[in-house]
């Protein structure tokens, strides 16, 4: 027939809340069994597969270990953030998920929010005193989204920027192709949904912004020169000006 773990991991994975239901009511502790040899629990699981109704029905037992982590140190929250599911994300915080919990690299759920370029789940997160780590920490872990990847400094020059963007408008603007450097040069055009164009330098993550006419705007190169906090930076020009001057984009 079957072991109970096994019988949960499937009605999980077939969104059956009913057959959850009664397993747990038969066997409460199963709550918390690993349903695998990584070691994801039954929340994990349901979270991974955004089954909200299974996740609620999950918290509800006062054995929930909401916090449990797999073998390489994930957390349902930090899968919540990877994958997007934002409602989940808040319900977990919510039932008192913690947010600075890291796996075996070193990553929280922010961390993987900005991975996975989630914006929504980032500010949510930054709004919550959560920090993002030096753009180097990211770049260790860069993914390939079918020959696209994240743009982690304008990522941050977004969130930290105050600007209101949907997920459309943020997809077009944060994910480019694979084949370009995640430098200010390559920033894709701006989009027509509503992006505004003119982001304020002080929002920039990097202490020397603009470089000469003839430098790139790679933000660790050394030839960088500062510029005053009330220019800004055109992310929707092929060749950017500060106050009239050339930046090189």
């Amino acid at each position: 027939m079957g072991s109970a773990h096994g019988k949960l991991s499937l009605a999980i994975s077939d969104n059956d809340s009913l057959k959850v239901e009664k397993l747990l009511h038969k066997k409460p502790s199963i709550v918390n069994t690993p349903l695998n040899k990584t070691g994801t629990s039954a929340l994990i699981k349901a979270v991974s597969l955004n089954r909200a109704g299974i996740v609620s029905l999950l918290l509800e037992s006062p054995h929930i270990e909401v916090n449990k982590q797999t073998k390489s140190g994930e957390t349902a929250l930090i899968k919540a953030a990877k994958f997007g599911h934002f409602d989940l994300v808040k319900k977990l915080i919510g039932a008192g998920s913690k947010v600075d919990l890291e796996d075996r690299l070193g990553r929280n759920c922010l961390d993987f929010a900005m991975l996975y370029g989630r914006f929504q789940e980032c500010r949510f997160l930054m709004a919550r005193g959560m920090r993002l780590k030096p753009e180097q920490f990211y770049r260790k872990f860069e993914l390939d989204f079918s020959g696209k990847k994240v743009n982690f400094f304008k990522m941050r020059v977004l969130l930290t920027s105050g600007i209101k963007m949907d997920a459309g408008a943020v997809e077009q603007e944060i994910f480019v192709p694979s084949s370009h450097s995640s430098l200010v040069r390559n920033l894709p055009p701006r989009t027509q949904v509503g992006l505004r164009n003119q982001v304020p330098v002080e929002h920039l993550p990097m202490v020397g912004a603009l470089m000469n006419p003839r430098d790139s705007l790679d933000p660790y190169s050394t030839r960088s020169s500062r510029i005053n906090a009330n220019q800004t930076v055109d992310f929707g020009r092929a060749s950017g000006q500060v106050n009239g001057r050339r930046t090189g984009i």
